[in-house]
């Protein structure tokens, strides 16, 4: 009974070791497929930082302003 019980975590272990190296291996491959396309691709520019004077925050301040005037009518 005891050789038994032995047996199967034995074989449970296992199963999961070779899952888990499975696992492993697919997610190096899948990297280095995302390395290679990444490589073809062309690149897009980076985009601006926010307040580097890209845009126009006129917008945005008006919507912080309105969002702190109503946590304040609270």
């Amino acid at each position: 009974m005891v050789v038994t019980g032995l047996i199967i975590t034995v074989i449970g272990m296992a199963v999961v070791f070779a899952f888990l190296i499975v696992m492993v291996l697919v997610i190096d491959s899948t990297g280095r497929i995302i390395q290679m396309t990444e490589k073809r691709r062309p690149q897009a520019p980076p985009p601006a930082a926010p307040g580097s004077g890209g845009g126009n925050n006129n917008n945005n301040d008006e919507e912080i302003a309105a969002v702190i005037a109503a946590i304040h009518a609270l």
